[in-house]
Order: structure tokens, then sequence, then C-alpha cells
């Protein structure tokens, strides 16, 4: 029969060699997250970089931006004025066909 000391040992081995290689894969993904923090940091630091050198916006183009915004607000009008109007235009024969359940 196996000695209850040996399985023990042998089992302390096993749970040590798991946890070494649990302890190296947790130093690995520190390693990485830290990896990717430095290249965050990088990145945040390049385009503040490029907006420090960036010009500021032109009055044109100020204007155009108001002026695309009030286009913008023109059109979302335009588009629900559609859809009431298309809503409308349901002719009385088909409401009638419908409310008798003749139309699927």
């Amino acid at each position: 029969s196996a000695d209850p000391r040996m399985a023990a040992i042998r089992d302390y081995i096993k749970v040590e060699g798991n946890l070494k290689a649990t302890t190296a894969a947790l130093d690995k993904a520190n390693q990485n997250v830290t990896d990717t923090k430095k290249t965050l940091d990088d990145l945040v630091a390049e385009k503040a970089a490029l907006e420090a050198q960036s010009p500021p916006p032109s009055d044109l183009q100020t204007q155009l931006d108001a002026l695309n915004q009030k286009i913008g607000v023109i059109c979302d009008w335009m588009v629900l004025f559609a859809c009431i109007i298309s809503g409308g235009n349901i002719d009385r024969a088909v409401v009638d066909r419908i409310l008798k359940g003749e139309v699927p």
C-alpha cells in the first residue's frame, strides 16, 4: 500500500508547482498591464503634443459649422413633416379594409 506521507509530499509538490505557474502567469499579466499603461501614457502625450501644434479654427470654419448646425435643424423638421404627411396619405378605402380585417 502507498505511504500516506509520500502521497502528501506528492500533493504538496503538485500544489507548489501550480503556485509557481500561477505566480509566473500573474507576473506576466502585471508586466502586460505595465506595458499597456506606458503605451497609453505615450499616446496621451503624443495627442497633447499634436493638439498643441494644431491651429485654432478660422472664422470661416466657425461660421460654416454654425450654418451646418442650422441646416441640420431644418432638415430634422423637414423629415418629421414628411413623416406626418406620409402618415396622412392613406386612402380611406384602405382604412376601411384594415378595420374590417380584410388586409393582413
